[in-house]
């Protein structure tokens, strides 16, 4: 037998088990807390990247799944771009969103049955700057409030309706919810 056989063949079963193991999903970018959230509230919503209208087609890929479910499993195949999904309980229309920035805006569409869910760290898992005592959020600067930033609603009790996760935070004086 040829001497340099034996190392030829152990360097082709290095190189075929380091490929083998490569083709595995990387999870070093899965980290405790990622989890899913309908940030854009309940009922009939489609996601969108930075505005309202932008739904450029290379920030998704477009497949089918039988239930929302099946939607979400399908974006969690590579958890490291996996941004969101948006699902049509109609059509079964699945969208895996991967655009690096995420999904940032939603729109209510007229056709029904849309659901829009983002995942990574929801807005729940969000802690207080400084304790949150005495602070109001702004944008870029201390005198940045914008009224696009946020939307106010009047409510009861807090507890009567739910912040929507995925909204930055919220503040309340009395009865006034304003969701940023």
């Amino acid at each position: 037998m040829f001497p340099n056989a034996a190392m030829s063949l152990a360097r082709l079963l290095l190189v075929v088990l380091a490929l083998v193991g490569s083709t595995l999903p990387d999870t070093s970018c899965v980290a405790e807390g990622r989890d899913w959230e309908a940030w854009a509230g309940l009922g009939n919503r489609v996601c969108r990247g930075h505005t309202v209208d932008e739904s450029d087609p290379l920030d998704y890929n477009v497949t089918s799944a039988a239930t929302l479910e099946e939607c979400k499993a399908k974006c969690l195949e590579d958890p490291c771009t996996c941004k969101g999904v948006e699902y049509n309980s109609v059509s079964g229309r699945c969208e895996v969103w991967h655009r690096e920035a995420g999904i940032s805006a939603w729109r209510e569409p007229e056709v029904q049955g849309f659901t829009c869910q983002r995942f990574g760290w929801p807005a729940k898992f969000l802690i207080p700057l400084d304790g949150g005592a005495g602070r109001a959020c702004r944008g870029d600067t201390e005198t940045d409030n914008d009224d696009r930033y946020y939307r106010v609603e009047d409510v009861m009790h807090m507890e009567e309706q739910p912040w929507f996760p995925g909204q930055s935070t919220h503040k309340h004086r009395k009865y006034r919810k304003q969701l940023l």
